[in-house]
C-alpha cells in the first residue's frame, strides 16, 4: 500500500470508505480539498482527525427538484424508444404488447434520475474548484442486484468520464493502491439459512389465508367459508402487502371471488426456469446489440457521460434477469384475467422491484380495469415521482382527499391525462388503529426499559441513500448533510441525559453504510437501537421524533403521543400540509429548527399523551374519512364499477 503519495494542493480526492480515509491519514502531504462522498467516508474522516467537505458544500443539489420536469420527460420518450426496439428484438414481445422497460419504470426513473442529479452535481463541484487534479478509487461493478441498485457510490463511478470531459487530470488511485478499490459483491450464501428463512416469510406474506388468519384471527375465516354466489364478479389481485389484505377480506365479504398472484421477486437462485431455451438465447443475443445501440446511451451524452458501468451494467442485469420474470407474471396475469372473467386487476405496485408492472402491463392490454392502491407514503407523494401510479393504472386509490389535490397540481402536462384519484384511505392505518396495543405496548415497554425508568423517545430515520431515491429526497437530504443531522441530533441525548434514546434503525439490510449503530454505540452506550417494528415500538415510548414525512408519519400519528417532525420545504408539495401537521406535531423545516426542536423535547421531562390530537392530517393523508372504513370504500368502488 502507498505511504508516501504526494499530492499538490489543488487535488481534489473523493473518498468513498473508511479504508480509503485510513490510507489518506497516512500520507506525508493531504490533498487540498477531501470530499466525503459517503457517510462512512464522514465518520472515517471524523475519528481519523481529517478535515473533509461535502459535494452539497459546492453543487446545488436543492435545485434538482425544480430542473426535474424536463429529465422526467427525456426518461419517458427514452423508455417508450426502449420498448420499442424491445418488441422489435424479442417479436412474441409485440405480438402480445408487452412493454418490458414500462413494466420495470420506477427502477429505471430512478436509476435514470440519480445518474442525471450526481452528474450534474460533479460538473458543479469541478466547476467550483478547478483543482488541477481528481483522485479517486473507480469503483468495479462485478454484481447488479435485479433493484438494479449496485452497491457502490454512483459519485466515484460516474466521475471518471465526467472528470476527462470537464478537462481535468485524473488520477486512478487503483493502479496505485488496487485493494482499496470498492468492488460490489453478491451474496456469499444466497440460499443460506437466514436467506432462506426471510424468503420463505415474503412468500408467507403473499400467501392470502395465512395473511388473513394473522391479521384478522378466526374472523377472517368467514370470507373463506362464505361461498361465493354464482356469476359473482372475480378480481385477480397481483401481490398481497399493507392495504391489499383487508381490501381483498372487504372484497370476499361482499361475494366477489379474488385470486391472489404472488408478485415477489425471488432469490436468484430460485429464480424459475421455466423460460424457454430459445427464448433466453434470443435475449442473450439481442442484449449484447442493445448495449451498442447509440440510443441507448443518448441522455447520458448530454450528461457529458460517454460510457459508464453505472448504466450499462444495470440495464444488463434489466434485460437478462429481470425482463423474463416480468414477462411469465405479464402472462400468467393474461391467463388468469381471462380464465376466471376478472372485472379488475388490484396490485399495489407498477415497474418497482416486484413483478406487478408485468401484471398491469397485462391488465391494459386486456382492457381490463387496473387499480393501484397507495403504498404508504403521505404528503411527499408528487406527480413526478409517482408517474408509474398514474400512468399504469385506470384508477388510483390513495389515502386522502389532499393526495389527490397534491397529485393534481403537481401533475406536469405530458403525464395528462392520467388515471382516475380517488380518496378512500388507509385500510392498513384502520386496521393498526382498532387493535388493541395496551397491554402489548406495556411489555415491550418493561422488557425496552430493562430496570431503566427514565422516558423512552423514540427517533425514527429515514435511510441514507446510495441511489434510488426521490428526486426530492435527493435534494432534501444530501446523503452526507443527512448524516451530519443525525449525529448532531442524537448527542442532544448524550447532553441531556435524563431521556433515554431508542433509535429505530432504518438502514437497508444492502446498504454498507452502517455507521450510525457504531456512533450511537460510542456516544450513546445506554441507547437502543433496535429494528423492531415501529407499529409495536410507538405504543410503547414517552414521544417520538420522526426525520420524514413519509410512512412512518401517519402510523405515529394514530397514538397520542407527542411528536416532532423535520419536514424539509423541498419535501413539501403543498404548504397546506405544514399548516395540518402543526396542529398536531411540533414541526421542523430546517436542520437549526429540528435540533432546537428535539432539545426542547428532551428538556421537558415529562410527556403526558394528548388527550385530543388533532387529526386533520391524519385524515387528509392518511385515513380520509377517518371512519375506519377505507376498505368497505375501496370494494365498493371496485365492485360498482365492475
Amino acid at each position: 500500500m502507498l505511504t508516501n503519495h504526494k499530492f499538490s494542493s489543488n487535488t481534489l480526492i473523493l473518498i468513498e470508505t473508511a479504508v480509503q480515509t485510513e490510507w489518506l491519514a497516512a500520507q506525508a502531504t493531504k490533498p487540498g480539498v477531501v470530499i466525503a462522498i459517503t457517510p462512512e467516508a464522514a465518520y472515517a474522516c471524523q475519528k481519523q482527525g481529517l478535515s473533509y467537505q461535502k459535494i452539497e458544500d459546492y453543487a446545488q443539489v436543492t435545485k434538482r427538484l425544480s430542473e426535474y420536469t424536463p429529465i422526467l420527460q427525456n426518461y419517458l420518450e427514452w423508455e417508450a424508444w426502449l420498448d420499442q426496439w424491445a418488441q422489435q428484438a424479442i417479436p412474441e414481445f409485440g405480438a402480445a404488447g408487452f412493454r418490458p422497460a414500462y413494466s420495470a419504470t420506477f427502477l429505471l426513473q430512478f436509476l435514470f434520475t440519480e445518474i442525471w442529479s450526481d452528474s450534474l452535481s460533479l460538473q458543479e463541484l469541478l466547476e467550483a474548484i478547478q483543482p488541477t487534479q481528481v483522485a479517486l478509487w473507480p469503483p468495479q461493478i462485478t454484481y447488479v442486484p435485479v433493484d438494479l441498485q449496485p452497491l457502490v457510490s454512483p459519485l466515484t463511478t460516474l466521475a471518471p468520464p465526467i472528470v476527462r470531459k470537464c478537462g481535468f487530470d485524473l488520477l486512478d488511485l487503483s493502479e496505485q493502491a488496487p485493494q482499496l478499490t470498492p468492488v460490489t459483491q453478491t451474496f456469499a450464501t444466497p440460499l443460506g439459512f437466514k436467506q432462506l428463512v426471510s424468503w420463505a416469510k415474503g412468500e408467507l406474506r403473499q400467501k392470502s389465508f395465512i395473511t388473513d388468519l394473522v391479521q384478522a384471527g378466526l374472523t377472517a375465516l368467514e370470507s373463506y367459508v362464505k361461498r361465493s354466489k354464482k356469476g359473482s364478479p372475480h378480481i385477480l389481485f397481483s401481490g398481497y402487502t399493507y392495504d391489499l389484505s383487508p381490501l381483498a377480506r372487504a372484497l370476499r365479504q361482499r361475494g366477489a371471488r379474488v385470486t391472489v398472484l404472488p408478485d415477489k421477486l425471488a432469490p436468484p437462485l430460485m429464480a424459475s426456469s421455466s423460460h424457454s431455451g430459445s427464448l433466453i438465447t434470443r435475449l442473450a443475443t439481442a442484449g449484447e446489440r442493445l448495449l451498442q445501440e447509440p440510443e441507448l446511451w443518448k441522455p447520458l451524452e448530454q450528461w457529458k457521460i460517454d460510457r459508464t458501468p453505472l448504466w450499462s451494467k444495470p440495464i444488463y442485469t434489466w434485460w437478462h434477469q429481470l425482463v423474463p420474470e416480468l414477462w411469465r407474471h405479464f402472462q400468467r396475469t393474461r391467463q388468469l384475467l381471462s380464465r376466471h372473467k376478472s372485472v379488475a386487476l388490484v396490485t399495489w405496485d407498477s415497474g418497482g422491484n416486484t413483478l406487478s408492472g408485468g401484471a398491469t402491463n397485462a391488465a391494459k392490454v386486456a382492457g381490463i380495469p387496473c387499480y393501484i392502491y397507495q403504498h404508504g407514503s403521505s404528503s411527499s407523494l408528487e406527480a413526478q415521482n409517482a408517474q408509474m401510479y398514474l400512468r399504469c393504472s385506470d384508477t388510483f386509490l390513495v389515502y386522502g382527499q389532499s393526495t389527490v389535490n397534491d397529485l393534481e397540481q403537481s401533475c406536469p402536462s405530458f403525464l395528462q391525462p392520467h388515471s382516475h384519484i380517488v380518496p378512500v384511505g388507509s385500510s392498513r392505518l384502520d386496521m393498526l388503529r382498532q387493535r388493541h396495543w395496551s397491554e402489548q405496548a406495556r411489555r415491550l415497554r418493561a422488557q425496552l426499559q430493562a430496570g431503566d425508568n427514565r422516558p423512552l423517545i423514540l427517533y425514527v430515520p429515514t435511510c441514507f441513500a446510495l441511489y434510488g431515491r426521490a428526486v426530492g429526497d435527493l435534494a432534501a437530504y444530501p446523503e452526507v448533510s443527512y448524516f451530519e443531522l443525525q449525529q448532531a441530533v442524537l448527542k442532544l441525548w448524550r447532553d441531556i441525559p435524563n431521556t433515554r434514546l431508542l433509535y429505530k434503525e432504518f438502514i437497508p439490510a444492502f446498504d454498507p453504510n452502517r455507521v450510525m449503530g457504531d456512533f450511537i454505540r460510542a456516544h450513546i452506550p445506554d441507547a437502543i437501537v433496535t429494528n423492531q417494528r415501529l407499529t409495536d415500538l410507538m405504543w410503547a415510548v414517552d414521544a417520538i421524533v420522526v426525520d420524514h414525512v413519509i410512512t412512518a408519519i401517519g402510523e405515529v400519528l394514530l397514538t397520542n403521543k407527542p411528536l416532532v417532525v423535520y419536514m424539509p420545504q423541498l419535501n413539501i408539495c403543498n404548504p397546506e400540509a405544514k399548516t395540518l401537521l402543526q396542529k398536531r406535531a411540533t414541526v421542523a423545516e430546517t436542520p437549526t429548527e429540528f435540533i432546537v426542536q428535539v432539545k426542547t423535547l428532551l428538556q421537558a421531562g415529562a410527556y403526558p399523551e394528548l388527550t385530543d390530537p388533532n387529526q386533520e392530517f391524519l385524515q387528509a393523508y392518511c385515513t380520509h374519512l377517518g371512519d375506519g372504513r377505507s376498505a368497505q370504500r375501496a370494494a365498493s368502488l371496485i365492485l360498482q364499477n365492475g
